[in-house]
């Protein structure tokens, strides 16, 4: 779209979670260029006091992996991965399989108001491909071990992976490269430092899972005298952008380091729970001002892609394990999906319904059942609404869900899924 005026908007203030009632927005090719001013506009959409939030975002996920949905489940992170995901994957992951797993996982991600996501797998030129054509915005990154991978033989080839990724995409409209060093347990220290030379170099944000598990958390201190937060400072890894997924085991000297760097935090509750992996220290991290932002992992750990239900569960889950129900706020919640998550991801440029911001926002219905009667906003988005709540998606100025219809080919995907399903799992 080039210039579009969204009038009778009730704008929701991610940062106060007050509402902008009666607002109009103004939009000028992918940018919100001005909010209630005066300007004729050949493009109109009156929105009848609904309410507009800005796009929610997912800070880590495998997007393919929604091959593997509900296909192994129930068991510990280590048997799950090594016994399971890793030799299925093995098998069956290839360009085609990852472009149709991406798919997928656009399409949940888009009915479910994601409009950027940030993604560790393989043959990710094909992820971003899967992105373009729905229209998402996506961070992308080879992931990279120093073992093999179903898309590099050894570390050397992950590494010219990473570069190409970065090479193709740097100036891309939608797709931003990043790097993406597996863990610090499956990659080794010089494989480490490399693609931490890249990430600064090309001035690229870093992701990586960090501190997980407890067995992580203990092996590392066993092995290196170091837990794993000291160990990546040591080698230099923080001087990037750095996004750890997971932190679930944080000593507070590891909280400091991760403050001093300006570390980016990808919080995944729901997957944590339900591998059983550990509970982010997330009070401790939002009273030290670490960025903090949602993932949902993948989905064949999760097993849905769906930061609603993480918002929700993310505060619950605190509440519980602090024994305190004023431990975090619904507004903490929000902003983790919102504002802070934009900032935890290294993207300025989204996160909130402001001037210069991109357009990238979605549309509610305030008279959903789950929003009535409507007491706070900002709780209800938080404990009460759930993606039928979601009537368009816009992502860089553009409607890939409209009225509740995707503005994607659906049944395309719908038959290349159960196409899939034939071939790899018959």
């Amino acid at each position: 779209m080039k210039d579009l005026l969204i009038e009778n908007a009730s704008i929701v203030d991610v940062n106060s979670g007050s509402i902008l009632e009666g607002s109009n927005i103004l939009i000028s090719n992918n940018i919100i260029t001005g909010i209630n001013v005066k300007k004729e506009c050949p493009q109109k959409i009156n929105l009848n006091g609904q309410l507009v939030m800005p796009g929610l975002i997912n800070a880590h996920t495998h997007a393919a992996m929604t091959l593997l949905r509900s296909y192994s489940d129930d068991l510990p992170l280590m048997d799950w991965l090594t016994k399971h995901i890793w030799p299925k994957e093995a098998q069956i992951i290839n360009p085609e399989t990852v472009y149709i797993g991406t798919l997928i996982a656009c399409y949940e991600m888009a009915k479910n108001g994601i409009t950027t996501f940030v993604d560790m797998y393989f043959y990710e030129d094909m992820a971003a491909r899967a992105a373009e054509e729905i229209g998402l915005r996506a961070l992308i990154g080879e992931g990279v071990l120093s073992i093999p991978t179903p898309h590099a033989k050894g570390k050397l080839q992950g590494i010219e992976n990473t570069k190409k990724l970065i090479k193709r995409y740097k100036d891309n409209e939608l797709i931003s490269p990043i790097v993406a060093p597996h863990a610090p347990y499956t990659c080794s220290d010089d494989l480490l430092k490399e693609l931490a030379c890249i990430a600064i170099r090309e001035d690229v944000p870093l992701h990586i899972h960090l501190s997980e598990s407890e067995k992580e958390f203990l092996d590392m201190k066993k092995e290196k005298k170091l837990t794993p937060t000291e160990y990546l400072e040591s080698l230099g890894i923080f001087e990037a952008k750095v996004l750890a997924a997971h932190a679930n085991y944080l000593t507070d000297s590891d909280i400091s380091i991760l403050k001093r760097h300006n570390v980016g935090i990808a919080h995944c509750p729901e997957s944590n729970a339900k591998l059983a992996s550990g509970i982010c220290p997330l009070i401790k991290l939002f009273d030290s001002g670490i960025n903090v932002s949602l993932g949902t992992d993948g989905a064949a750990s999760n097993n849905n892609l769906d930061i609603l239900g993480e918002m929700d569960f993310a505060l619950k889950l605190q509440k519980i394990s602090n024994k305190n129900p004023q431990a975090l706020k619904a507004i903490n919640a929000l902003q983790m999906a919102t504002s802070m998550g934009a900032r935890a991801i290294f993207k300025e440029d989204i996160g909130s319904i402001d001037v210069g911001k991109k357009a990238d926002f979605l549309v509610i219905d305030r008279e959903n059942p789950s929003l009535l009667p409507g007491h706070n906003i900002a709780a209800d988005l938080v404990y009460s609404a759930t993606p039928d709540c979601i009537l368009s998606v816009c992502v860089n100025g553009k409607w890939i869900i409209k009225d509740k219809e995707p503005q994607f080919d659906k049944d395309k995907i719908i038959k290349l899924a159960k196409d899939i399903m034939k071939r790899y799992f018959s």
